[in-house]
């Protein structure tokens, strides 16, 4: 109640102000009208004199008032003006203060984020280094120039090379293409006779959609690519020797490993494509040691086998591609296509 009291005092001296200037003013204008009509009569000798006072008096009074509002008017609208400049000005500055410390914030979070991302970044380079690629090649309808490139000069470095796909119908090529002696060669192959396995494959390299005719003859074709690089690798046994092994699947995958890396292909996109999703793993990688495991499993398992050198000699050949389940008298057909098509890929793969 104190400080509601205290707080009402300056408008009360205010208001009774105003009303005692009312009053006066008032008080003066009655003394002024009194003085016109009842001073003449009072004092007839002063007539001229006291009318000429109340008329003085009277005009003074009409000027000081009208002067007095027009001077509280300008007064207001000063006061109105600066009040609303101080306003705006404040209104200005925590404008200027709010977009400040939103600046701030957003700086200060973006640096938060920034940390927890380079903490996480640094959690799982360090954690987790094998596990993340250090190269990858995207899905084509040929054969990449990079990923050949560098494929083919690490050969030539390589002690060994590992490979366990389907057909394996580029790897002759390469090994042409490194003409490296005494190059440890070991291929996983996918058996021939088992149709369901080579099924799944032209589905995953032709497409979903083909007609019944349409996947058996690819799945024909699938097998001349196999006994066509058979051939070839038997060739090639003139230069390094190679140990070939047919295993039942999966056929989702393919791996080609040398010295220094190895590459894992991956059948499992949505689009068919004969060169899949590629992925590189240095040899320090936890994928380089498991997946060589992998292929050292499965080559131990495989069967049924063949090793050629240079001092094999065809009938070997024959025999081995008749235990596949493929009836020739011949190879020199087989032996013509695969020197077409490693003359076609190389042409392929040339800068």
């Amino acid at each position: 109640m104190k400080k509601t009291a205290s707080s009402n005092e300056p408008h009360l001296h205010t208001l009774l102000e105003r009303y005692a200037n009312r009053i006066f003013i008032l008080i003066i204008v009655v003394g002024c009208f009194l003085l016109y009509y009842f001073g003449p009569l009072m004092f007839p000798h002063y007539k001229d004199v006291i009318i000429s006072f109340t008329t003085s008096l009277f005009a003074s009074l009409i000027f000081a008032v009208f002067y007095s509002s027009i001077v509280e008017r300008h007064h207001m609208t000063v006061i109105n003006d600066e009040l609303a400049q101080n306003v705006r000005q404040a209104i200005e500055e925590m404008k200027e203060l709010q977009q400040e410390n939103s600046q701030k914030l957003a700086e200060a979070t973006l640096k938060k984020i920034e940390e927890i991302e380079q903490s996480y970044y640094y959690e799982i380079s360090h954690h987790f280094r094998g596990l993340i690629p250090s190269n990858s090649f995207p899905p084509a309808n040929e054969p990449d120039l990079r990923f050949n490139t560098m494929l083919n000069l690490s050969l030539k470095a390589s002690r060994f090379y590992l490979f366990k796909g389907v057909t394996g119908r580029y790897v002759p090529s390469r090994l042409a293409l490194a003409d490296r002696r005494n190059l440890a060669c070991r291929f996983l192959l996918v058996d021939p006779r088992h149709v369901d396995l080579l099924r799944l494959y032209v589905r995953d390299r032709f497409g979903a959609s083909l007609s019944t005719e349409a996947t058996k003859a690819h799945i024909d074709k699938v097998r001349r690519e196999t006994a066509m690089t058979i051939v070839d690798l038997f060739s090639l046994a003139r230069i390094t020797p190679v140990e070939i092994k047919m295993y039942q699947g999966p056929v989702f995958y393919r791996t080609e490993i040398v010295d220094e890396f190895f590459l894992i292909s991956y059948f499992a996109a949505q689009t068919s494509t004969a060169f899949p999703t590629t992925y590189q793993y240095h040899k320090e990688s936890f994928f380089y040691d498991a997946f060589l495991t992998d292929f050292n499993q499965t080559f131990e398992l495989a069967s049924p086998t063949a090793s050629f050198n240079s001092k094999s000699e065809e009938q070997e050949l024959l025999n081995f591609l008749t235990s596949l389940g493929y009836e020739l008298d011949s190879v020199s057909e087989l032996r013509q296509e695969a020197e077409h098509f490693r003359e076609t890929f190389l042409q392929q793969i040339q800068p």
